[in-house]
């Protein structure tokens, strides 16, 4: 890890990985060229690393009472909420510092503020957070997290890298 720089979260998929559940990527080649001289890149999906493959069933997050969980978008019966829970308290728990981080839209693990949540019955109630990102903002309240969409315009990178480099100044090494 490169000590002079601040380290951030980004999503394996914008980095041209084909870990999503299509089986696709979601490169952003300019972002990632943007971004690497300020900061040091640690790359993450949730849903491969909770140990799901690539193709996989898409999942939706779906509110059942107060719970919400990650369950197949056609495959009603599956859920993988438990395999992403167990890997976002596993990555809490034992991850270096972070100052920051870049997330999939609309993703049930990464979306921020974007993903759609259904009801039971096949409702969209509203968008919230994914699992991952919700979990990460419940542990580290002032992180600043952003979507791929937020950080596509010059001004909105810039704002995010200046929010990333006054969170880095003021975290403990």
């Amino acid at each position: 890890m490169v000590a002079n720089k601040p380290t951030l979260l980004i999503s394996r998929c914008l980095l041209g990985e084909t870990v999503r559940y299509d089986g696709r990527s979601k490169g952003d080649p300019e972002l990632v060229t943007a971004i690497q001289p300020h900061c040091q890149l640690q790359p993450i999906c949730p849903e491969v690393e909770a140990g799901l493959s690539t193709p996989r069933p898409s999942v939706e997050l779906v509110q059942t009472g107060q719970t919400i969980s990650a369950r197949g978008r056609d495959e009603h019966s599956l859920d993988v909420t438990h395999q992403l829970q167990q890997f976002t308290t596993q990555f809490i728990t034992q991850q270096p510092p972070i100052h920051g981080a870049i997330l999939q839209n609309h993703s049930p693990s990464c979306g921020v503020e974007d993903t759609p949540l259904f009801s039971e019955e096949g409702e969209q109630l509203q968008t919230i957070d994914g699992l991952f990102t919700s979990a990460l903002r419940a542990t580290y309240p002032a992180l600043p997290i952003t979507s791929a969409e937020t950080v596509s315009s010059p001004k909105g990178l810039q704002q995010f890298l200046n929010q990333v480099a006054a969170y880095y100044i003021t975290s403990p090494r």
